[in-house]
């Protein structure tokens, strides 16, 4: 299911959509739920891809009951004219200026795509705990690799909207 959603989310990137609030989808076919905190929405406005990667969370779980305390996924998703995060793609995170640990090691996805560029995807895990600070920030900053970043505005919605569908 994460692979085919990773799939899925690189097609409407390069479509040219945007995100919007969190979703809650439960598959009755594999009795599985996933709560993510964007979708695509329209054509009439995109977040840029190029000048830094775009954050987005994901949490798989049996059932339809958000476990206690789940692991959650955090994507990060860029387009660019070459290779950003090939060999060097471990994340870190400051919430508020102190970093949060990261559980096992980040994943790393590419694609070099027709007259668009390289789109990638780094991947890595992070406890409930963690997020929880996360959502909580006045700050956030990453770093992946060699390149550090701060979160938009619209990614602390996003976190925020989130969190709102992991506690309902």
């Amino acid at each position: 299911m994460k692979r085919f959603f990773i799939f899925v989310i690189m097609i409407v990137v390069l479509s040219g959509c945007i995100w919007t609030q969190a979703v809650k989808e439960y598959d009755r076919f594999t009795g599985e739920t996933s709560i993510y905190s964007s979708q695509p929405e329209s054509l009439s406005e995109k977040r840029d891809f190029r000048s830094q990667p775009a954050l987005m969370l994901q949490l798989d779980f049996k059932g339809n009951i958000v476990p206690k305390n789940p692991n959650i996924f955090l994507f990060f998703f860029s387009l660019a004219d070459d290779w950003q995060f090939l060999h060097l793609h471990d994340v870190h995170i400051l919430v508020d200026n102190i970093p949060i640990k990261t559980i096992g090691k980040s994943l790393h996805t590419g694609k070099v795509i027709s007259g668009l560029g390289l789109y990638e995807t780094v991947m890595v895990t992070i406890s409930f705990e963690e997020f929880l600070k996360m959502a909580d920030a006045i700050q956030l900053e990453f770093k992946i690799g060699l390149t550090e970043f701060v979160a938009r505005p619209e990614e602390f919605e996003d976190i925020q909207s989130f969190k709102d569908l992991i506690l309902k």
